[in-house]
């Protein structure tokens, strides 16, 4: 198999965690995550052969084949494709993503007099999606 950019293999790597599946197909990777089918970027196609990016009908049927009830289509490339028509064709924009990586770690700095860091618990949670909610609601983002 090739190997993944550093977005991609992390991106894998949490789906992974949070129980998506992945599948290793020679050129491409197939994603799924059973708990959740209409997560799009958790039930998509990415293609890990770099010389096949330019392939798009041969991806879109790919995708098609292995999600036929999806009303989206998410493909992932390696590398920008060459060919940016051909996506154009089959319906898609082509969107590049940026993806910062550093070479060690983060500086650790104590936290400000008054701050705490814990994991969620109990009715943390409820505050947290009503806080979601009223942001929601302020901004009409969602």
């Amino acid at each position: 198999m090739h190997e993944l950019p550093i977005g991609w293999a992390t991106d894998i790597a949490v789906l992974e965690h949070s129980g998506s599946t992945v599948e290793h197909r020679g050129d491409h990777l197939l994603v799924r995550t059973p708990h959740n089918p209409m997560f799009h970027w958790g039930n998509c196609l990415l293609v890990t052969d770099p010389d096949a990016v330019d392939e798009a009908q041969q991806w879109v049927q790919a995708f098609q084949d292995a999600f036929p009830s999806a009303t989206w289509v998410a493909i992932g490339l390696t590398r920008m494709a060459d060919d940016r028509e051909a996506w154009v064709g089959q319906g898609l924009e082509l969107e590049l993503d940026d993806v910062l990586t550093i070479a060690t770690l983060p500086r650790q700095a104590a936290l400000p007099a008054g701050y705490t860091v814990r994991q969620l618990a109990g009715d943390d949670w409820e505050q947290v999606v009503g806080f979601w909610m009223a942001e929601n609601d302020r901004t009409a983002e969602h």
